[in-house]
């Protein structure tokens, strides 16, 4: 299934490890996505192409906000308030 949805331009991931699961890979602030399938985008801009959708109840890691985005620490943005610190 997860190459299914890959192939359709969907990132897949695996839910409900910890923080501890990640070791030190792990930068940044976490926050947890409160809405339903928010645009995951390149750059920080409305204009930016999609990179993938988020999922509700996601935890991301924040390094930066930009232009009223946050920096996630893969590189690619979420627009501010559409997720909430945890």
């Amino acid at each position: 299934m997860a190459k299914k949805l890959n192939n359709m331009g969907y990132a897949t991931y695996i839910a409900g490890l910890d923080e501890s699961s990640y070791g030190s890979q792990v930068q940044g602030t976490a926050y947890r996505i409160n809405c339903d399938y928010p645009n995951i985008r390149s750059a920080a801009s409305l204009s930016s192409s999609r990179v993938r959708l988020g999922v509700k109840g996601e935890i991301i890691y924040v390094i930066a906000i930009e232009n009223g985005f946050l920096k996630l620490s893969d590189g690619t943005y979420l627009k501010q308030g559409y997720a909430d610190k945890v």
